[in-house]
């Protein structure tokens, strides 16, 4: 597993680098177009809300943002509504999301690291959720009239992969698997790290949603 988003990071930060696609920072010199750049867009339609988007072959670069961008923030919004569960599969992380209903004391977000010791930590932005970190880029970017840093390319099985740019912070590759539209698992590559996630929608299970309870516990107890 680790070396397939090695590999593809190699292969895809490269061409997107090279041929100056256009959703990476703006500040840098556009090279001539490429074969990508001139074809000519798709006439399918859009996919509905809450199903997979149609894989149109091929897709320009702009597309495939677009179709990411849309992704990202269903999955997102979901995710803030109903609940999320985040696991590593390494099972070294968990971490969990509640919807406003059900948060305990204010508290809706914590996760847990198995150590040792064992951590438990309340978490403030959502952005820290691999379902939601892309999705607050490109509100972020939008909300400063910019360009989002974020390139994504649609693969033929309907997933996506993408490179995000944070400066003098480097890059980040993340391959995301989908369902009905939504992000159901996430390996992201940062530097020589890699992490594959896995993401259940809805309220977490009892044992999962301890995390947050004695998360909040311990801040009730330091204060």
């Amino acid at each position: 597993m680790n070396s397939f988003p090695k590999a593809l990071l190699i292969a895809v930060v490269g061409s997107f680098v090279l041929a100056g696609c256009q959703t990476i920072a703006q500040e840098t010199p556009s090279p001539s177009p490429t074969a990508e750049a001139t074809q000519t867009p798709s006439t399918d339609p859009p996919a509905a809300a809450g199903t997979a988007p149609s894989v149109p072959s091929p897709v320009s670069a702009q597309e495939s943002l677009d179709l990411f961008e849309t992704a990202a923030k269903l999955s997102c919004e979901t995710a803030l509504e109903k609940g999320i569960t985040e696991k590593s599969v390494d099972g070294r992380v968990t971490m969990v999301m509640v919807g406003e209903q059900d948060a305990i004391e204010s508290h809706s977000a914590a996760y847990m690291e198995t150590g040792p010791p064992k951590n438990y930590v309340l978490v403030l932005e959502a952005d820290m959720f691999a379902v939601c970190g892309a999705h607050f880029s490109f509100v972020l970017a939008s909300d400063a009239e910019s360009e989002v840093k974020i390139a994504a390319e649609l693969e033929p099985d309907g997933s996506f992969f993408v490179i995000q740019d944070f400066g003098e912070f480097g890059m980040q590759a993340q391959s995301y698997v989908l369902e009905d539209g939504l992000f159901q698992s996430v390996i992201t590559t940062y530097g020589d790290q890699i992490r594959a996630t896995d993401l259940v929608y809805g309220k977490p299970a009892p044992e999962d949603l301890e995390i947050l309870q004695i998360a909040s516990d311990q801040l009730s107890v330091d204060y």
